[in-house]
């Protein structure tokens, strides 16, 4: 998830290491369910145009002890990789949807939703074509206005500038605390 808000907010020191580390065999999960090793398997392969089996992506998508929105992110990166515009736009809905119901449990959680921005800008690094219908000027837990931010090319790390070097280096956490 953190990648894909990475995305969402162009934070591409965040997703150099992210690509860099995340790539890597994960068999283990910490304290994430089982699934969560094969989410990020899919992920990576999918972001890295590396081969991953359509019908294990499918099976990944359709079990049910992956919590809804988690297969949504799995069905996404199927729609990705089968060039499915349908499931695409069906996804990123659903992703919206969840969001609201988040909101409804507690207001003040979520104002917008961060990860349906970065899905869809996997989308347009990938398969744009897919995500052509998208209405992205439509109203809150999609946010225009971070769209229309992201359009313009500015870099999460822009929040530093001003800051002096030292802090930077510190808040940007540009390198690992342990390896």
């Amino acid at each position: 998830m953190e990648t894909i808000i990475a995305l969402a907010i162009n934070d591409l020191d965040f997703l150099d290491l992210a690509l860099k580390h995340g790539t890597a065999s994960n068999q283990k999960h910490g304290p994430h369910p089982p699934y969560y090793a094969e989410i990020n398997k899919l992920f990576f392969a999918t972001v890295s145009g590396s081969e991953y089996p359509i019908d294990e992506a499918v099976k990944l998508a359709s079990r049910k002890s992956i919590p809804a929105s988690d297969a949504t992110i799995v069905k996404f990166l199927v729609a990705i990789l089968t060039h499915d515009r349908e499931l695409a736009i069906k996804s990123l809905e659903y992703d919206l949807i969840s969001d609201r119901k988040t909101r409804f449990i507690d207001p003040a959680c979520k104002l917008y939703n961060v990860g349906t921005h970065g899905l869809y800008e996997i989308a347009l690094l990938l398969r744009p074509e897919i995500v052509e219908k998208w209405d992205v000027n439509q109203g809150m837990p999609w946010d225009a206005e971070l769209y229309a931010w992201r359009r313009t090319g500015a870099k999460a790390i822009s929040v530093f500038d001003g800051y002096p070097a030292e802090e930077v280096d510190f808040l940007r956490m540009s390198k690992p605390l342990a390896e």
